[in-house]
């Protein structure tokens, strides 16, 4: 199944755990906090304590390398992982220009960092 779902995205994701904000229309002021532990640019996956829904429309701040990151996002699909956590795959809908470029710049150093730990040789003993 992960290998179904790889195929299907646009775009690769980074591990990562950064705090994040979420909030919907429908709950005024109130915020529910979450944490982001996967990212792409087209989305990514958060881990909280309660269901959205599939199919609603939330508003998402992140802290990505200590500046915030607001996008408005999909909820693509959610499940109850082993711990219990919550899991909720969510795909960004919009997000303005400065905060669009400055997660793609985040994301491509990570996918550089990762690439070059990968194809660098493993220490010698």
């Amino acid at each position: 199944m992960a290998t179904a779902n790889k195929c299907r995205r646009r775009f690769d994701r980074i591990a990562l755990k950064a705090g994040a904000e979420i909030s919907t229309p429908l709950m005024g002021d109130t915020t529910i906090s979450a944490s982001m532990i996967q990212l792409g640019q087209g989305g990514g996956l958060l881990a909280c304590d309660l269901f959205m829904g599939i199919g609603r429309i939330i508003t998402v701040d992140i802290a990505v390398h200590n500046r915030p990151v607001r996008a408005i996002a999909k909820v693509l699909y959610e499940y109850r992982n082993l711990t219990g956590k919550i899991h909720t795959g969510i795909g960004f809908e919009y997000m303005d220009d400065e905060h669009d470029c400055h997660l793609r710049e985040f994301i491509d150093v990570k996918l550089e960092e990762n690439t070059q730990r990968q194809s660098s040789p493993p220490p010698q003993p």
